[in-house]
């Protein structure tokens, strides 16, 4: 296997210098790996990677690196050191540092991928994006079988869909992977030329993984993940018909696409009781108190986090102070159901504004728009950014991403990988 992947020139073993180069890469590729898969073993892969900064050679070439990025590196990492300020006026310190020390990936990814950007090659940047959709397609597969073969002992289809069907982790933060290995896919498709080898077996290949991991989508659940994934699915749809002119591939998915979803409305029509009732909730503003997954709970929630940020508008409660504040809040105005549950915001804009204030809501929109000072609209990469983008506006309206270390981790690798990782050696596919 090393073998082989040597005689690609993906990685060498020569030297001392390539050793090094070669076992930042395996490191990376085996974060980029257990990503979507466990939850402990992602910040060990972040340590090696960092500690490894040390021992790649070229003490010059880091220095130029900072001296290049360190406009990007301070606006990335903006964020953090507002929420380090904000440490200071938190009243509960233990939960704050508990905080920073989980977005510590804010921090250390722009240096570890403005210091190796000019060291990984574009087949490399390849590889890394393969092997982020390998972890999905093989933990899919595997949560697809367990569910399998649940249905077939029980009958019930609730056993095999939402959280019964995501193990490893809360069904919108698995399907926002399996959204990005979608629109990798879609990506990748979008490279392939009819003139290039084997370019109808890799078509086909892609085809399949795509309306895969759709299914996949489906059985997850999740109603921020449906929308993001519709709306990527579109960008592609619009990107095929209007930019590339593939009038017959793009035809084609369009077709497969709408008779998969139209038959599985009928043969499953459970899978779309949730969206339906989201648009119910949407439509009559109203809940039970028992349905705490109800879409209008949400909207209490933000109504609740609003409240709380006219009060410290500036400022913010503090990064250790948020739930806090919002019980409080919820308390007050005899919301009890969410005062129960402790919720948070609920929503990444929002729970940064209730942190820190104006200033870190304004970061947070400084990070969300950063990669796109690199990559512009010929880029290679802006379909793809694109694609990123979008999963995370819509989950970030959804969820706290940022507050659990698989949203946190997914999003600051991603967006630093196209902030930092983006040079002449590796734009060109």
């Amino acid at each position: 296997m090393l073998g082989t992947i040597q005689q690609n020139n993906l990685i060498s073993f020569k030297t001392v210098p390539q050793r090094i180069n070669a076992f930042f890469f395996i490191t990376l590729c085996a974060l980029i790996f257990v990503m979507p898969l466990a939850r402990t073993l992602p910040p060990y892969f972040i340590i090696i990677l960092a500690v490894s900064l040390f021992f790649i050679p070229g003490r010059n070439s880091k220095l130029k690196a900072l001296k290049t990025h360190y406009p990007q590196i301070i606006l990335f990492s903006l964020l953090y050191i507002i929420y380090l300020i904000s440490f200071f006026y938190s009243e509960d310190r233990d939960i704050a540092k508990t905080k920073l020390i989980l977005k510590l990936p804010l921090l250390l990814f722009p240096f570890i991928f403005s210091f190796t950007s000019d060291i990984i090659t574009r087949h490399q940047v390849k590889v890394l994006l393969y092997v982020f959709i390998l972890s999905c397609f093989s933990g899919s597969l595997y949560l697809l079988i367990q569910a399998l073969l649940q249905y077939s002992a029980t009958g019930s289809y609730w056993l095999i869909v939402y959280s019964n069907f995501s193990l490893f982790f809360h069904p919108t933060y698995y399907g926002v992977f399996i959204n990005w290995s979608i629109a990798l896919i879609l990506f990748f498709m979008t490279r392939e030329k009819p003139h290039q080898k084997k370019f109808f077996l890799k078509t086909a290949l892609y085809f399949f993984l795509a309306f895969y991991f759709i299914a996949i989508v489906v059985l997850l659940n999740s109603k921020a993940v449906f929308i993001s994934t519709f709306i990527v699915v579109v960008i592609w749809l619009f990107h095929g018909f209007l930019i590339r002119k593939a009038y017959r591939s793009t035809s084609l998915f369009l077709i497969i696409t709408a008779v998969v979803f139209f038959a599985a409305a009928k043969q499953f029509p459970e899978v779309f009781i949730r969206i339906s009732d989201a648009a119910v909730n949407f439509t009559n503003k109203s809940y039970h108190e028992e349905d705490y997954a109800g879409t209008y709970l949400r909207f209490e929630i933000w109504q609740t986090s609003t409240e709380v940020i006219q009060k410290r508008i500036w400022t913010g409660v503090g990064i250790g102070d948020v739930n806090h504040a919002l019980h409080e809040k919820y308390e007050k105005t005899h919301r009890y159901s969410l005062s129960e549950s402790r919720f948070n915001a609920h929503n990444q804009f929002l729970q940064v504004f209730v942190a820190a204030g104006v200033f870190g809501f304004a970061a947070l929109l400084i990070l969300l728009i950063l990669p796109f000072e690199k990559i512009k609209r010929q880029h290679p990469y802006f379909l793809l950014l694109l694609f990123f983008t979008a999963i995370i506006t819509i989950n970030f309206m959804a969820e706290s991403m940022m507050e659990r270390q698989a949203g946190l981790l997914f999003y600051s690798f991603f967006a630093a990988f196209f902030t930092f990782m983006v040079s002449k050696k590796n734009t060109s596919f």
